[in-house]
């Protein structure tokens, strides 16, 4: 007996006639007649009679085919578990992504293709905070952001020293400031709408410590969690905003807005972090290739 003789047979008593299981199955009405005369010849009694408005389960083929839907869900169950035990032996990458990176990082990690490893890559892009709390979690394997002080580094997470880049203040193509050209002083920033990313840790306590030191005093009128919102935002002219170099290249080419570098030196680092506890052999090699690729002195210079 073969399990595709009781699929075929399961079919045909759904759909109570051939043609109908024929349709559902993609196979022609005469191999799915031929199976079931088979496993019919093999049972020895019949499974269907025939009817006006198709075919009827027979009073043996109805307990029989209770039995056959059972061993058939098994199968199916068999089936999933191997599947989810074949996955279980592939590392499954979890990369974290500062929002506002993507564009700085991703060319120069994947310049062509992804890495060659026997697993899966999930690329998530997120705050800084949210980054660490999945790492903390074991929802991330990897988290790249801005350098954070350590005392701010939950417990058992390691970093090591990636790259750097530079912060540039971006604008819409209409505001005062970019009429301008060249870099723009901070003291331009006085008063002027200021569009922020989370402000106790990553990019906002870098502009927000920036900003302090140089006694610049801007109006903060909106905290939004992501870069492309940010983005947005200061197209809609809401404010303005200070974020990585090239994070609005894109959108500068398409006249959508209007980037200046700063005049002071903005320079940030960008490292990347990861739980103490040992790698496993993939994922050791998935750090190898990040820091070979991307360990540099700047990125986006």
């Amino acid at each position: 007996m073969k399990f595709r003789q009781i699929r075929y047979a399961l079919a045909v008593l759904r759909s109570r006639s051939f043609t109908g299981a024929s349709e559902v199955l993609n196979v022609s009405q005469s191999a799915i007649s031929e199976q079931v005369k088979l496993l019919e010849s093999l049972l020895g009694f019949p499974l269907f009679r025939r009817t006006a408005h198709g075919v009827e389960p027979t009073k043996r083929g109805l307990l029989f085919f209770h039995e056959a839907e059972r061993v058939s869900n098994e199968f199916h169950n068999l089936v999933d578990v191997a599947r989810a035990l074949r996955g279980a032996e592939q590392d499954k990458i979890a990369l974290g992504l500062m929002s506002g990176l993507a564009a700085n990082l991703l060319p120069t990690i994947f310049p062509k293709e992804l890495p060659d490893f026997d697993g899966q890559l999930e690329i998530r892009t997120a705050p800084t905070g949210t980054i660490f709390d999945q790492l903390r979690d074991g929802k991330l394997q990897f988290g790249i952001t801005v350098r954070v002080d350590p005392e701010r580094v939950p417990t058992g997470i390691v970093t090591r020293r990636l790259t750097e880049t530079s912060l540039v203040l971006v604008m819409p193509p209409d505001h005062r400031l970019a009429q301008s050209e060249g870099s723009a002083d901070l003291d331009e920033l006085q008063g002027e709408r200021l569009i922020m990313n989370e402000l106790s840790v990553g990019y906002g306590r870098i502009i927000s410590d920036l900003l302090a030191d140089n006694r610049i005093r801007p109006d903060f009128c909106a905290i939004v969690d992501n870069i492309d919102t940010m983005k947005v935002a200061v197209q809609t002219g809401m404010g303005l905003a200070i974020m990585a170099d090239e994070s609005a290249s894109n959108e500068e080419q398409l006249g959508l807005l209007k980037v200046r570098r700063l005049a002071i030196d903005t320079t940030i680092k960008i490292d990347i972090y990861y739980p103490r506890h040992q790698l496993s052999v993939g994922q050791g090699e998935f750090l190898k290739m990040l820091l070979t690729r991307i360990q540099a002195p700047s990125v986006g210079a």
